[in-house]
């Protein structure tokens, strides 16, 4: 029997290909090609191999920091991996393994599609010489790819300002795309009064705008002291971390409730009434909105690079300023007061707005992207750049 195409799906941890790439992994499968899955260890990469998938760790993948032997050492690994497992194809996410996988490939003249998930890190903050290197690794690890994608038109914009690929090669997609089948709408109905349950659902990251959720939630209770807010995500490494004594300092003054990590977020989220998410990192578009938009939840987020992709002001949830403790407040404050029929109508309108973000709609895409790499076919442009007027704009 002739070997199955390898496919490789790079992320920076495990736990990111579990929770955000098994679907397209599955699709990857389907279509015929073996799809090989590559991160940092961690104790998902377990649950990844028990479910039957050819998982690589990535033993020299830092997350945080520019270590340059360290990163020397891992385009080697990407360049030793790819070769031994013949990988025909590759798929980049997260944007150190994206450039460094992505140089590999480049130097082994292999095929490979990098995703722009968000540019927060050393594009955020005053990190000017930091930023300056990044672009350059950006532009010579992305100028031989078969196509670069984006989540949202802003990052699209600020590559082409800044001439790290050309518009040419580029394209936008719906996010990582949700299955609405398994993200269902279930039955739920809204409290009466201020017995209502905010969530965040993120990585512990200041970035994440967890502090500025924290601070919400003090100013909320003072008026609606029945309102509850959860937090649920996994702790992070890196120098925004937020510590696990921070949280629990939080939880014994009663702001809010830790709830913990888990393998899926939809028990999270069906038993929430609002997700709440103030993020000021760069994001792509945050699978936790798509996924709770899903469930027919309201949100409240910041009006800020991909997390406006999913919200409509006053039609499924409210926009606020990015690090804004009042206006995030107030946001919450104001849900609180609708009446029950407004409440219903925003969660009516986020289960109507998550179906631009089908995976069922997205998934077909890659595929084609792939097929159109290994010369099966052509690219199908039906879902891909899914926002005509704004990329008109971008040229």
């Amino acid at each position: 029997m002739k070997p199955k195409p390898k496919v490789a799906i790079v992320t920076n941890i495990a736990w990111n290909i579990y929770n955000f790439r098994r679907g397209l992994a599955n699709a990857i499968k389907e279509a015929g090609y073996e799809p090989i899955l590559m991160a940092a260890d961690d104790e998902y990469a377990e649950k990844l191999k028990r479910e039957g998938w050819h998982f690589i760790p990535l033993k020299n993948m830092e997350r945080a920091g520019m270590n340059p032997l360290a990163d020397v050492k891992l385009m080697l690994d990407f360049i030793k991996i790819y070769k031994e497992n013949d990988i025909k194809c590759a798929l980049h996410y997260n944007s150190k393994p994206l450039i460094y996988a992505s140089l590999s490939a480049s130097f082994l003249k292999i095929p490979y599609l990098p995703t722009i998930t968000g540019l927060a890190g050393p594009f955020s903050g005053n990190r000017t010489i930091t930023s300056k290197i990044v672009t350059l690794l950006y532009r010579y690890s992305l100028r031989n790819s078969y196509k670069v994608l984006f989540q949202n038109n802003e990052d699209l914009r600020f590559f082409l300002d800044k001439k790290i690929t050309q518009y040419e090669k580029t394209i936008v997609v719906p996010g990582s795309g949700v299955n609405l089948d398994e993200y269902q709408s279930a039955p739920f109905s809204f409290p009466p009064g201020d017995k209502i349950v905010f969530l965040m659902l993120a990585r512990l990251s200041r970035a994440k705008g967890v502090e500025y959720y924290v601070h919400a939630a003090r100013a909320v209770k003072k008026r609606f002291p029945n309102a509850i807010f959860r937090l649920a995500g996994p702790f992070e490494c890196d120098e925004l971390a937020i510590s696990r004594q921070e949280v629990d300092g939080w939880q014994r003054e009663g702001a809010i409730e830790y709830v913990g990590v888990s393998d899926g977020v939809k028990k999270e989220i069906s038993e929430a009434h609002v997700i709440v998410y103030p993020s000021y990192y760069r994001e792509g578009i945050p699978k936790a909105l798509i996924e709770s938009a899903a469930m027919s939840r309201p949100i409240i987020t910041t009006d800020n690079v991909g997390c406006r992709e999913v919200v409509q002001h006053g039609v499924n949830g409210f926009l606020v300023p990015i690090k804004n403790t009042e206006a995030l407040a107030k946001a919450c404050e104001r849900f609180i007061l609708l009446s029950e029929e407004e409440k219903i109508k925003f969660s009516t309108a986020s289960r109507k707005i998550s179906q631009q973000f089908d995976e069922k709609k997205v998934l077909p895409e890659y595929i084609s992207l792939i097929d159109s790499c290994l010369n099966k076919g052509n690219i199908s442009v039906s879902v891909l750049n899914y926002d005509p007027v704004a990329l008109t704009e971008v040229q």
